[in-house]
């Protein structure tokens, strides 16, 4: 599987960190995990993650997802979901994440979701 790439860019703000590739064990789980605390450590509280580019994600990614956003909130921030694909958007509601996380659309969607 190919390695998970990251950018992140900052809007005012609402941090975006755009992912491209797949989140799965042994791979992409410890990039996403490692990134996104990075972030959160440094105080960011508004974090967007950009799905567009994500192939595929397993379980263990699903939880690494749901153990950011449960540190992000601990710290007084928010993680909130943009761009899925269609095929992580349906994963995302039969697992029942779409009721813990907030999915948006678009990047644009959200940071406006932040700032509204």
């Amino acid at each position: 599987m190919a390695e998970l790439r990251f950018t992140t860019e900052n809007r005012t703000g609402v941090v975006i960190a755009a992912f491209e590739g797949s989140i799965h064990m042994g791979g992409g789980d410890v990039v996403l995990k490692e990134s996104v605390r990075k972030l959160i450590d440094e105080g960011m509280k508004k974090v967007v993650l950009d799905l567009s580019r994500v192939t595929a994600i397993d379980s263990v990614g699903i939880g690494q997802l749901v153990g950011l956003a449960a540190s992000a909130r601990r710290q007084g921030g928010e993680i909130r979901l943009a761009a899925l694909t269609k095929k992580i958007r349906d994963l995302m509601e039969i697992v029942r994440l779409n009721t813990v996380f907030s999915c948006h659309d678009s990047v644009d969607d959200a940071v406006r979701a932040f700032r509204g």
